[in-house]
């Protein structure tokens, strides 16, 4: 295992730059912080954590190498791995690759105007006759995971792009609360991941209704960050 002081950055200049500018990280003191973080991980009654070096900046990056809040991170990550097995037991690609497969969630390997990695989301594409909603909240988990093993992406961050198209009444009425409940959740406090923009195409009439199930379990200030868009001119996205 890599330590704080052996570890290698693979980021270029550019990137760099807008590591510090963004989020507050300095070569000169970085491995500083690893180290920080991993000795209160370590003392942490029960925690069996990951601790090497490319793992703990994954969530200091994503909160700006604020300690308090990365420490709180990795915390509620493997909080949420432990309790919530139905999302997280036997979590591996081959075992949703019918979710894969249907096109419902699938990283482009494009970035858009402001380097953020950017996912393609299909709501449409769920299947719901073969696989429940659940099994789409995998693929997202399988998904984000493997994008944030890239350094870049983790400065970066991920646009989402959602289309919409196909999406039907039937879809709608088997998109249960609980499912926005923990897509919310995982987003807002357990993805080590930097969300930077969402963008909504094809929306149906009924998006509001769509975006009403989200709207109870999303929390304002993590949210009004980020940049949303819809091409329905007629759809207000507000939290």
């Amino acid at each position: 295992m890599t330590t704080e002081r052996t570890y290698k950055c693979s980021l270029g200049v550019a990137v760099l730059k807008t590591a510090s500018e963004e989020l507050n990280e300095d070569p000169n003191t970085r491995h500083i912080e690893i180290k920080t973080l991993r000795e209160r991980l370590e003392k942490h009654p029960g925690l069996h954590a990951r601790l090497d070096p490319e793992f703990l900046l994954r969530f200091l990056r994503a909160r700006k190498f604020n300690q308090e809040l990365s420490y709180q991170l990795v915390i509620n990550y493997y909080t949420a791995r432990y309790e919530d097995k139905e999302v997280f037991r036997d979590l591996k690609p081959f075992s949703v690759k019918h979710v894969f497969d249907v096109g419902y969630t699938t990283p482009l390997g494009i970035r858009d105007k402001q380097g953020a990695a950017v996912i393609l989301e299909k709501p449409g594409a769920w299947d719901y006759s073969r696989f429940s909603d659940l099994d789409l909240i995998r693929a997202d988990c399988i998904t984000i995971a493997k994008l944030m093993e890239e350094e870049e992406n983790q400065v970066y961050g991920i646009t989402l792009l959602v289309d919409y198209s196909g999406f039907t009444l039937s879809h709608f009425a088997r998109t249960p609360p609980s499912f926005a409940r923990r897509l919310c959740k995982l987003w807002q406090d357990v993805f080590p991941a930097r969300l930077k923009s969402v963008h909504i195409v094809n929306e149906p009439a009924s998006f509001s209704n769509i975006f009403a199930i989200f709207k109870p379990f999303s929390n304002r200030n993590y949210w009004t960050e980020y940049f949303f868009t819809a091409t329905n001119t007629q759809t207000c996205i507000r939290v």
